[in-house]
């Protein structure tokens, strides 16, 4: 219905002016905004849609670029290997290592790409640009949910490090605690240039990294708790 309600809206404006592709990428962005407006208001929602989408590489206009790895070692020391998965996709607001997020063939429940012993790394790259609309002190929150064992506490380490506009601002070495990090950023009005890289790592036993969740957030000046990163992205410039 949801989809319907937003052809209807869509349709005056952009009769006559756009393709079929265009007017789906933007009731896609708009109901993009409705689930976001749904979440902040409580409203539950259905957990479908872009997470259930298989493929990765879409190429639509407003999403991150994105290269994922399952390994032995880490991608990020010296030149990262080819990523097993490439393309532009949306960041949802609490992001996963789950190979079936990325498109990845045989990543469902019983794959291989969750056995520790064969690939004890997963690993995310992500490219995009931060839309800061009010200049003033921000704070970054990063909270890593790293799989734990039946009863007790697990062994894969997560590692976060966040560059912007080539700078490093934060970088948490591999740990497996569930303590949230926080950091204060200066940011200045404007768009500004992310490099984030997020690495699971296991000692090749136990659980699979690829269960492990991270949530970032930026808390705006004068707001009361922190927005999910995704939030304030724009596409990254490629030009």
């Amino acid at each position: 219905m949801k989809r319907w309600l937003l052809m209807i809206w869509l349709v005056p404006a952009v009769a006559g002016a756009v393709d079929e592709s265009e007017l789906r990428e933007r009731i896609d962005q708009l109901e993009a905004r409705i689930e976001r407006l749904e979440q902040r208001l409580g409203v539950a929602v259905p957990e479908l849609k872009r997470e259930a989408v298989p493929e990765v590489v879409r190429g639509r206009k407003g999403e991150v670029v994105t290269r994922y790895w399952l390994t032995q070692k880490s991608p990020f020391d010296g030149e990262a290997g080819t990523p097993l998965r490439e393309g532009e996709m949306s960041l949802s607001p609490l992001v996963t290592l789950d190979p079936t997020s990325y498109g990845v063939e045989g990543g469902g429940l019983f794959s291989v790409y969750r056995d520790p012993s064969r690939y004890p790394v997963a690993a995310l790259q992500f490219e995009s640009e931060l839309q800061i609309e009010k200049p003033g002190p921000y704070r970054l929150v990063v909270k890593a949910t790293p799989p734990r064992e039946v009863g007790g506490a697990g062994n894969v380490a997560v590692g976060v490090t966040l560059s912007l506009a080539g700078k490093t601002v934060f970088s948490q070495e591999p740990s497996s605690s569930l303590a949230p990090r926080e950091k204060k950023l200066e940011l200045s009005a404007g768009r500004v240039p992310l490099h984030l890289e997020i690495l699971a790592r296991s000692p090749g036993f136990g659980p699979s990294p690829t269960g492990t969740k991270i949530f970032i957030g930026l808390q705006a000046p004068g707001a009361i708790d922190a927005t999910p990163i995704s939030d304030f992205l724009v596409p990254a410039r490629t030009e």
